[in-house]
């Protein structure tokens, strides 16, 4: 019936992790898709169905390029896919009254965490948000946020904390106001301005705060440019050399050429970020 290359004895005796391996071997299925499917819904941790994360969220994060460390502002709206249980999310940021970026993937709620991998409409540019498991009623999410940036020659791995606060109802405040908060801006006053119900905004403002800017590095790293051409420079240097023992010569031409790029990169960003306009990528695409 199954389709098996095995005895009957095998089947009545073998464990269901085992027959689960040999129906996926057997017909290319992949097993943790199989199992989600074979699981009722009502027996999966966290919500009864992925389709109760439908709706519009305001999320905040830390920016990457421009004045990095900066909070965020951006609007996370989730939509049912084609097929049983399937998300898309839709992430936008308002940069400037004419400058609007947007990112979409598909979302997967795990048995562990939620993820979404978004692009921009060309695919050259794409983060991924990695969440805790969302529980019932899907309020908040939270997690991390990692990519690179969009701006300047070279792209810098990054990641910041993210959380994602959900709304009744879409918000035009959302889609129309600039992205960038003021550094004393109170995230509770900012989500009632959204439209949420907020009965303490200072207590808000305190949690959210404190989940975003937390850990060792303040919810946000990013790895220098000085710092990963050093180890260019060394590594690249000790294979060249043990490759061709006798081109010392070129061995220093080529590492010459690469410690000089970390400062004119450096130099750029600093030129862009003194700036009073905070401006968007290239092709109009996501600064972060």
């Amino acid at each position: 019936m199954v389709g098996l290359d095995r005895l009957g004895r095998w089947i009545a005796d073998c464990d269901a992790e085992a027959f689960l391996d040999e129906i996926c071997a057997r017909h290319g299925r992949d097993r943790e898709a199989l199992q989600r499917d074979l699981e009722p819904v009502g027996k999966r941790p966290g919500l009864s169905s992925a389709l109760d994360l439908i709706g519009t969220f305001a999320c905040y994060s830390h920016a990457w390029t421009i004045h990095p460390g900066q909070l965020l502002r951006g609007e996370l709206t989730v939509r049912a896919a084609s097929g049983q249980n399937r998300l898309r999310g839709t992430y936008t940021e308002i940069l400037s009254s004419d400058s609007r970026v947007e990112y979409k993937g598909p979302i997967v709620v795990g048995k562990r965490a939620m993820h979404i991998e978004a692009r921009d409409s060309s695919g050259d540019s794409q983060f991924k948000f990695s969440l805790f498991l969302p529980s019932p009623p899907a309020s908040v999410l939270g997690g991390l946020w990692s990519g690179a940036t969009v701006l300047g020659p070279l792209a810098q791995p990054s990641v910041t904390r993210v959380v994602m606060v959900r709304l009744q109802a879409a918000s035009e405040r959302l889609r129309t106001a600039q992205g960038f908060m003021p550094d004393h801006a109170s995230l509770g006053e900012d989500l009632a301005m959204l439209g949420y119900p907020v009965a303490d905004a200072a207590t808000v403002d305190r949690r959210l705060r404190e989940f975003l800017t937390g850990g060792i590095g303040g919810g946000f790293d990013q790895i220098s440019i000085a710092a990963y051409h050093a180890l260019v420079e060394l590594f690249d240097r000790s294979w060249l050399t043990s490759m061709a023992p006798d081109g010392d010569q070129a061995v220093g031409q080529r590492t010459r050429s690469i410690s000089s790029r970390p400062n004119d990169v450096e130099a750029e960003i600093r030129r862009r970020a003194g700036s009073k306009d905070r401006p968007s990528g290239p092709r109009g695409e996501f600064v972060r």
